[in-house]
């Protein structure tokens, strides 16, 4: 089963930090706001991540933008 794309704010999308939790995205704002997707990582591969203004990330540049484990 393909997993659901995540959707979010073009600004969060686009100048968030990117980190990996465990199995947890983590994305952080540049006022430090935090976002986390809970098991993000526990698909393969991961989901895509989706702005509102249609702007997205695919889930495997989502996994280079976090790195390793």
């Amino acid at each position: 089963m393909e997993a659901q794309p995540v959707g979010l704010s073009q600004q969060l999308l686009e100048s968030a930090d990117y980190a990996r939790d465990g199995a947890d995205l983590v994305l952080t704002g540049k006022a430090g706001n935090s976002f986390v997707v809970e098991g993000y990582f526990n698909s393969s591969p991961p989901a895509d991540l989706i702005a509102d203004n249609g702007a997205f990330l695919s889930g495997q540049t989502v996994e280079l933008l976090a790195g390793p484990e």
